[in-house]
């Protein structure tokens, strides 16, 4: 699948995944731009739809970055570190 793609399959993407949430047992860890925008309803960001996702786990965040969607191609090292920081936390389990 290209980007192109992707992008035409966006409202069938999340219309499949509408309903389906995590465990409530299980560390969860989002990277997401910093956008000040809301969705049409004025109610969610992307970063308060993102907070409503979390589980319970104390671990458990929401990352943002300066950037767009790929952020993984702009912040790659900054996620790799927080990325190892998150799995730190649960060495010796």
């Amino acid at each position: 699948m290209n980007i192109g793609d992707e992008a035409n399959q966006i409202e069938n993407n999340i219309a499949r995944t509408v309903n389906i949430s995590f465990p409530s047992d299980m560390p969860v860890l989002f990277f997401t731009t910093r956008e000040d925008k809301v969705n049409e309803d004025k109610k969610k960001s992307n970063v308060t739809f993102y907070q409503t996702q979390l589980t319970d786990f104390p671990s458990s965040k929401t990352i943002t970055y300066e950037g767009h969607h790929y952020l993984h191609w702009t912040h790659y090292k900054e996620i790799s570190e927080q990325v190892n920081e998150f799995l730190k936390t649960f060495e010796g389990n």
